[in-house]
């Protein structure tokens, strides 16, 4: 396990054999290693399972080496067990195979090993689901359409959305961060169904908004210790899919049928009555932190001006 618990093989050469990874690969310990997820002893499992997650940093050949001694069909059982350490670094083993080629997305789907990680997203404790979204979330950054429409037909959307919704992970920027491009990747799949089949709406809009999507990037949106990346993010992903005014019709209409023609504002905060004139609160928001901004760049000013 520390052997092979560095970076040098983490590289963007994927034909490089070089150090300690090729090395346990090359000696014939790599089925071995797999068979020790079987075994009894929790201490025993717990570094074969760190060793194997730090060989699936490596190269994709090394990843695949590893799938090939039969690697994903011990991880279900590692997944459904009540140790939490054994499930976060099976997650994170996970994610790294999922950051790999598209073969190897298609090698975690046909394993089965989607709705054990959409689970640990759902219901696990946070150190557990976070590494749950970055699996899930490296599918929709480095799979295919299909196996974004798979993961959606999963039930993706709700657990993601309900987990950037939790007050308790905002303080980890980078998981928000990562929810938030999936749910665009999500939507942006999406948006390619609609223009294929002729859709009046983006299908995957439907289903974030149903989620309470909405409102949690607006809440994002508002949240001014969040950095710019994140709030560029999220003002685009509403700008993209949901504040177009066609949409917003749309999704309007929809509402009224669904809530037996009780008015609804789509989360958006938006009159009911159609002699209001509609405003965009997202340009609201967009000149609230150029306000702030100007004001910290002021005290700046100001700062500057004693020292001189």
């Amino acid at each position: 396990s520390y052997l092979t618990d560095i970076d040098g093989d983490n590289n963007d050469n994927n034909t490089s054999y070089d150090g300690p990874i090729h090395a346990i690969n090359a000696s014939g310990a790599l089925a071995r290693l797999v068979g020790l997820l079987n075994h009894d002893c929790p201490h025993v499992r717990h570094p074969a399972l760190r060793t194997l997650g730090n060989i699936s940093t490596g190269s994709d050949q090394h990843t695949q080496e590893a799938i090939n001694c039969g690697l994903l069909n011990k991880l279900p059982s590692i997944l459904s067990s009540d140790r939490q350490p054994l499930k976060r670094e099976c997650c994170w083993l996970l994610s790294n195979i999922c950051a790999g080629s598209t073969q190897q997305i298609e090698c975690v789907i046909s394993a089965n090993l989607i709705p054990p990680l959409l689970n640990a997203l759902k219901h696990e404790k946070y150190v557990v689901a976070k590494e749950a979204l970055w699996a899930l979330s490296n599918v929709t950054s480095c799979g295919n359409d299909a196996h974004i429409e798979f993961m959606v037909n999963q039930g993706l959307i709700n657990p993601l959305c309900q987990f950037l919704g939790k007050s308790d992970n905002t303080n980890n920027m980078k998981a928000i961060r990562v929810a938030v491009e999936a749910i665009e990747n999500i939507l942006n799949v999406g948006g390619k169904q609609k223009e294929k089949r002729s859709l009046r709406q983006n299908p995957y809009s439907i289903f974030v908004e149903e989620a309470g999507g909405i409102e949690i990037l607006e809440s994002l949106q508002s949240d001014m210790s969040l950095p710019e990346e994140i709030f560029a993010s999220c003002a685009r992903i509403m700008r993209n899919y949901f504040d177009g005014s066609e949409q917003r019709e749309e999704h309007k209409r929809l509402g009224e049928i669904k809530h037996n023609n009780v008015p609804f504002g789509f989360g958006f905060g938006f009159a009911q009555s159609s002699n209001q004139v509609i405003t965009n609160p997202y340009d609201e928001l967009a000149k609230k932190k150029k306000q702030q901004q100007e004001i910290e760049n002021e005290d700046d000013d100001d700062d500057d001006d004693e020292d001189e």
